[in-house]
């Protein structure tokens, strides 16, 4: 199982803060097949990378 709860990414540049998402709330179960959907720019490459770098319970 994976669980988030109010994950949020931010970028931060030299004079500027820029959100990647905000506070995502998601369980994935095991062995479960989920879609990332959303427009371009949305978030959804930086979710798939922040969800890479959890440890699994």
């Amino acid at each position: 199982m994976i669980e988030l709860k109010n994950v949020s990414k931010f970028y931060y540049g030299k004079d500027t803060v820029a959100s990647g998402f905000s506070k995502v709330s998601l369980t994935l179960d095991m062995g479960e097949f989920v879609v990332i959907t959303g427009e371009s720019g949305s978030g959804k490459s930086t979710l798939l990378n922040v969800l890479s770098r959890v440890r699994y319970v």
